[in-house]
């Protein structure tokens, strides 16, 4: 007897698909969708040739291109284009399996219109017969799913989990840059019944009414119009006036724009039934760009499509109900998924929500949802509602005080539901579960916006929070309540003179002195600098453990780049976007804009923070980092030479050698730090942080780091040097450089203190150190004593409780404390511990379990296992940390926790950030072990750690009370708030 042994793949895919004709389940869509995007991808390889290469495909792809532009967005590509076309021939078979009774593909604008351009490429080849064998799986299984159906509420799933496990995998990029999000139905519910009691209330109309015009401009899937048809608010009798005149989804994405014109289409007629009619309030298009005054329509390709653009356009929309996009584009431009301009847009949201806010950083007031409440607001005109589900952060962000400022201008009644759910903040167990399943861990707010001329309201808010640590169910279940009885208790909420309506600020604040007015010119606060960290934009390749990998990395990088740019050129095409192979960024684009060559230099990675009690190095360097901010002229670089500065232990040689508990010499990768020394205290809303090297952005989140110096590069020869000059010999390029010169630099040293801070402070303090030796600095303060002096108040517990409001919106005013020199000393203390964690002596009661002398490799620590109970819910034993192969650490004091810096305890950044990562776009595999030839270093790194810990939490817990100072008499005019 003979056996054919098939390939194994074979095997699997057989077993694949009898499980699920046997079974009629899901549970392979997300695996198919991996297999289609391969699919899709070779769709668009095959029509990007013939577009490129076959004349008479060419001549009609670029009217089909022309009428894309016009009825989206003119920024469309022919990239854009041959996607959407790969797109529709993959999905519209889907839409047929999924409902086989209504003629989708031959009815709808849209589809007809790529129909026919498909028409064009009918006599080529663009589908193997191995890619039909998967798709016709895909759409045998959608069929059977379909069958199933008994319920709407069982369509409506089916419908999620199309999107959720097939399309968002099989078109990723697409679905990533619109930051679709399939919104609950117990939300959906209550925004129309919520929308229709206020539209009874304050119009005296419903929903069901006549000439009540209903838009979803974000409607993604359809759900909003599609529960609206299913639900008992428009009765029989009216629906279908309603459903073909006065109800309108705009839809941007083709893939999601078919599954809401075919979700409303079925509701419609599982309701009504009869003979098929389309939905005609369904439009492809860039719902901002509708309304802008450049907009052009399409009506040679798209002409069907263009004609309900204009019917709409010319209606007045009076309800504006649905869920915008989150997505503020792309994190990487390696994704290839910019968001797009708009002009008219952007300008009305700079001359309200940017003209009212007092933030310094306005670029989020241009975020997808910003956008979407400025066209919705003015699309209503003088009558109207809007009401959105959307990110929640404006309601007390503080770059968002022009949006609720606007807010209050421009409505009369406001409704703020807030759904919390935030998972980013330091509290976020007391913000609850998300509502939204996936997405994301963002807070969520449904607010509601009427304007109603009638009204006897003005900007009131009335607002409603669901409670604190309630899981996602019971959110749910509350708002499935409220949404039925309409029956939530608002509270009236008075906006105060800042334009912030919850957690208000303590005026007693502004008495203080202003850590930063403006930098590096008057008037000034305490610093005259300070700076955001280091923003590399690519962090994979740029930051590392190992510095022979990083150099690699950025070596590899640079040359893959400087190549493609180059070919790009020559070749007059756009770049490729690989991210296993590059790293694009706005930054990076403009280069390849513009030809420019990209040259790697291996004398620019030094030692940086990476994140709390995690040094990492990076590439620094002012081309390859998106955004160095001021740290070019906090830790400048140059070659090392003679530093005329005293080390302290405040400014540690951080190459100096140590010995280990293990008893073995402890070296690092040996490499010169070529950044000059400084010491900056990084403070944000998560509290405060200290660095004597090159911090990362995310070292403090939205960290603002105050310097103890400042450097002023030179060339050599161009002025007198004193005592605190920096000499750079051997010819090392600076940031400051063009990147091309080799020239000796010098950099003068500047106090980042001013001389008036120093005075007013030794006016209130005038012997702040009775009992201080000469030799330590004499009884008067000086400037370093004011510097730790802030750390010491930044991390009062009392400080940041009263000001905690202040704190999450503005910089820190620094008080003066009754007793200074306890502050300034406890500051001096606290940097001690946080700066020279890796020379700090391990916790003394920490028993060692394993192989004391080779510990082993760390992949991630991991807490001991114990039996749950009210203590332990989650079965982990925090005394306990497996911390390498061979080594568990027991007897953690549990109160090392405690010490919370940037939202995570200490121990747990070290869990967080030790460990093996490989990063999913590049590959690249980031690994702890590689940072120490020490065996035992991150052994002792975490009992040093715990020690770093309670001595933190001692020293905070003795720092005195303010009891502050009233100002002097010559307190500074430029301190003052008006």
């Amino acid at each position: 007897m003979r056996l054919t042994f098939f390939p194994v793949e074979r095997w699997e895919k057989a077993v694949k698909t009898t499980l699920v004709k046997k079974c009629g389940t899901r549970i392979y869509w997300d695996e198919w969708a991996e297999d289609v995007a391969k699919i899709a991808q070779r769709h668009i390889e095959r029509i990007g040739k013939l577009v490129r290469y076959n004349d008479e495909v060419s001549g009609s792809f670029k009217t089909f291109l022309h009428g894309l532009q016009d009825s989206l967005n003119p920024s469309i590509t022919e990239q854009d284009a041959v996607e959407m076309i790969a797109q529709h021939i993959i999905t519209v078979p889907v839409f047929d399996a999924l409902f086989g009774d209504f003629e989708f593909a031959k009815s709808n604008p849209v589809s007809v219109a790529i129909e026919r351009f498909l028409g064009v490429l009918e006599e080529h080849k663009i589908e193997e017969a191995s890619d039909s064998e998967v798709l016709d799986d895909v759409y045998a299984s959608v069929r059977r799913r379909a069958a199933a159906i008994q319920s709407d509420a069982a369509r409506q799933q089916l419908i999620r989990d199309l999107y959720e496990k097939f399309f968002k995998v099989a078109f990723k990029a697409t679905s990533d840059k619109m930051g679709v999000v399939y919104t609950p139905t117990e939300i959906i519910d209550y925004i129309l019944r919520e929308t229709d009691r206020v539209l009874k209330r304050e119009f005296g109309q419903s929903l069901a009414d006549d000439r009540v015009h209903i838009l979803d401009p974000f409607a993604g899937t359809g759900s909003f119009m599609a529960h609206l048809i299913e639900s008992d608010l428009i009765p029989d009798e009216k629906l279908k006036r309603k459903y073909t005149r006065e109800i309108h989804s705009n839809e941007i994405l083709l893939l999601a724009y078919y599954i809401m014109t075919v979700n409303i289409e079925y509701a419609y007629h599982a309701r009504m039934g009869g003979d098929y009619q389309p939905f005609e309030g369904a439009v492809l298009t860039d719902t901002f760009q509708m309304t802008e005054e450049s907009n052009t329509l399409d009506d040679e390709v798209f002409y069907d499509n263009t004609d309900r653009v204009r019917i709409q356009n010319a209606l007045p929309i009076r309800v504006i109900v649905g869920n915008p996009p989150y997505s503020v584009g792309q994190t990487s431009a390696n994704d290839n998924n910019q968001n797009e301009k708009y002009p008219t847009l952007d300008s009305r949201i700079a001359q309200t929500y940017v003209a009212k806010t007092t933030a310094t950083n306005k670029n989020s007031l241009y975020d997808s949802y910003f956008r979407a409440f400025r066209w919705a607001s003015d699309r209503i005109e003088e009558r109207g509602i809007v009401c959105f589900v959307s990110n929640g952060g404006w309601v007390d962000g503080s770059s968002s005080n022009g949006f609720r400022r606007s807010l209050a201008e421009e409505f009369n009644s406001i409704y703020v539901f807030n759904l919390k759910g935030n998972q980013n903040t330091s509290d976020w167990k007391r913000e609850g579960g998300k509502v939204f399943d996936a997405g994301a861990k963002i807070g969520v707010a449904i607010t509601m916006l009427v304007k109603n001329p009638d009204s006897k309201e003005h900007g009131v808010v009335h607002y409603h929070d669901i409670g604190d640590y309630l899981s996602r169910e019971d959110k749910l279940r509350l708002i499935r309540e409220f949404a039925t009885n309409g029956d939530i208790d608002w509270e009236t909420v008075k906006p105060d003179k800042y334009g912030d309506w919850l957690n208000q600020r303590d005026d007693s604040f502004y008495e203080f002195a202003p850590l930063g007015i403006t930098k590096r010119k008057p008037p000034y606060g305490l610093f005259t600098i300070w700076s955001a960290g280091l923003k590399t934009q690519r962090d994979p390749w740029a930051w590392g453990f190992s510095r022979p990998r990083v150099q690699e990395q950025m070596e590899r990088l640079l040359s893959n780049m400087d190549a493609e740019i180059q070919a790009a050129k020559g070749e007059g095409r756009a770049i490729e976007y690989d991210p296993t192979r590059f790293s694009w960024t706005r930054r990076m684009e403009d280069a390849a804009r513009k030809g420019e060559r990209l040259v790697y230099n291996c004398d620019e990675v030094v030692m940086g923070s990476y994140r709390p009690f995690c040094k990492q190095w990076v590439y620094y360097d002012r081309v390859m980092n998106e955004m160095t901010y001021q740290q070019p002229r906090l830790f400048p670089l140059a070659v090392s030479g003679r530093e005329k500065a005293e080390r302290t232990y405040q400014q540690p040689n951080i190459l100096s050698k140590i010995t280990g508990k293990g008893g073995a010499e402890m070296t690092y990768q040996q490499g010169s730090l070529r950044c000059l020394e400084n010491i900056v205290i990084i403070n944000s809303e998560r509290g405060p942080f200290i660095a004597n090297i090159l911090p990362d952005l995310e070292l403090v989140h939205h960290g603002q780091c105050f310097p103890l110096y400042w450097y002023e590069e030179e060339q050599v020869g161009t002025s007198l040097f004193d005592g605190n000059d920096y000499v750079a010999p051997g010819g090392q390029t600076s940031l400051f450089g063009n990147g091309a010169t080799h020239t000796e630099k010098t950099y003068s040293r500047h106090d980042a203190i001013t001389d008036e801070t120093l005075k007013v402070f030794l006016e209130v303090y005038p012997h702040a150190f009775p009992k201080r030796y000469k030799k330590d600095g004499g009884i008067e303060l000086n400037k370093t004593d004011i510097f730790y002096y802030v750390y010491g108040i930044l991390h009062s517990p009392e400080y940041r409780k009263r000001f905690e409001s202040n704190l999450k919106k503005e910089l820190p005013r620094i008080p003066l404390a009754a007793d200074f020199a306890r502050f300034s000393e406890a500051g001096r203390k606290l940097a001690h511990f946080h700066l020279d964690y890796e020379t700090i002596d391990p916790w003394a009661s920490i028993v060692e379990d394993g192989d004391s002398v080779n510990p082993g490799r760390t992949v991630k620590m991991t807490f001991g296992k114990c039996k749950k109970d009210e203590e332990h819910p989650k079965g982990q034993d925090m005394t306990v940390l497996k911390v390498a192969e061979n080594m568990t650490l027991r007897g953690i004091p549990l109160e090392a926790y405690e010490y919370v810096v940037n939202g995570r305890s200490a121990i747990g950044w070290l869990m967080d950030r030790y460990q093996v990562r490989k990063d999913k776009a590049s590959g690249i595999v980031n690994d702890p072990n590689d940072y120490s030839d020490d065996p035992r270093y991150i052994v002792d790194l975490v009992e040093r750690v715990v020690t770093v810990s309670m001595e933190t939490i001692a020293i905070v817990n003795e720092l005195p009370a303010l009891n502050e100072k009233a100002q002097p008499a010559d307190w500074p005019a430029a301190w003052k708030v008006k």
